[in-house]
């Protein structure tokens, strides 16, 4: 069986799925069954093997050997859980393809907010349980959101901070993953072809971006025109973020901000 090339490791709620969707309009790039599979990440699913995560993708011989086709795996919890789930796709794979999508860790955490709101309202209140319980995730210890965290950001982010202070884990959680600086040395240390694209760029110049990236994956030269102006998620956002919110949480992402400017050269903020 033909091996995965492509990880979009993450993060969550950066785009992702636009980039995912992109991507796969390429003639020589191929996705899974689903977006988001997920394998390396929990225990539950990488204890199937690799049978299991191999008959999720299909590519015939003639893909192969004459179209040369990449296989692409885009799930956001790989750069979330860190290095168990680096070092397991190293291993895999090391000569992989790893793309990083960052985005402004303030507009990502009220993003996912609202995605998680949204869900709640949907009457899907125990969703995310049953998600980590289907990855073979111990969620017994995870204290449950109040009704009420669904109602306001500031109530959501101010309930998870006192979960945080006490080193314990709740559901949904939120703003832990817009520390990316860490996670990103995590792959940069297994893997020689990383690349990390700022969502601003994605957004404002897809065209260009897309260029930039086929460039990096080494297939060939696509009319990406078609997806310029292409919107592939259009957040409902019923709520707006307070001024007062964004300086709080300024001050809680700054430094791990800082460092990604300093190293990178992409200022989220």
């Amino acid at each position: 069986m033909k091996k995965v090339d492509i990880f979009i490791v993450g993060e969550q709620k950066c785009g992702t799925t636009a980039l995912h969707k992109f991507l796969t309009q390429h003639p020589q790039i191929k996705s899974g069954k689903q977006k988001e599979i997920d394998f390396f990440s929990y225990d539950g699913l990488y204890n199937k093997g690799l049978d299991y995560y191999h008959s999720l993708f299909k590519c015939s011989l003639y893909e192969k050997y004459v179209k040369k086709i990449k296989l692409i795996d885009a799930s956001p919890s790989y750069l979330s859980t860190g290095e168990k789930t680096a070092s397991r796709i190293y291993n895999y794979n090391k000569d992989a393809y790893i793309i990083i999508m960052l985005r402004n860790p303030i507009e990502r955490a009220f993003s996912a907010y609202m995605m998680y709101k949204n869900r709640f309202k949907d009457g899907k209140e125990d969703w995310w349980f049953d998600w980590m319980k289907a990855r073979g995730k111990d969620v017994c210890s995870v204290k449950k959101r109040s009704k009420e965290s669904y109602k306001n950001f500031d109530f959501f982010i101010d309930e998870e901070l006192k979960v945080l202070e006490n080193s314990n884990e709740i559901e949904c959680p939120t703003l832990l993953n817009g520390f990316y600086y860490k996670k990103i040395l995590t792959f940069l240390k297994e893997f020689d072809n990383v690349l990390i694209v700022d969502n601003k760029n994605l957004f404002n110049g897809t065209e260009i971006t897309l260029n930039q990236i086929e460039n990096f994956l080494n297939v060939k030269s696509h009319n990406w025109s078609q997806v310029s102006n292409e919107k592939v998620f259009v957040g409902n956002y019923d709520e707006v973020l307070k001024k007062e919110t964004v300086d709080k949480l300024k001050v809680f992402y700054e430094r791990d901000v800082l460092k990604i400017k300093n190293k990178f050269n992409i200022d989220l903020f």
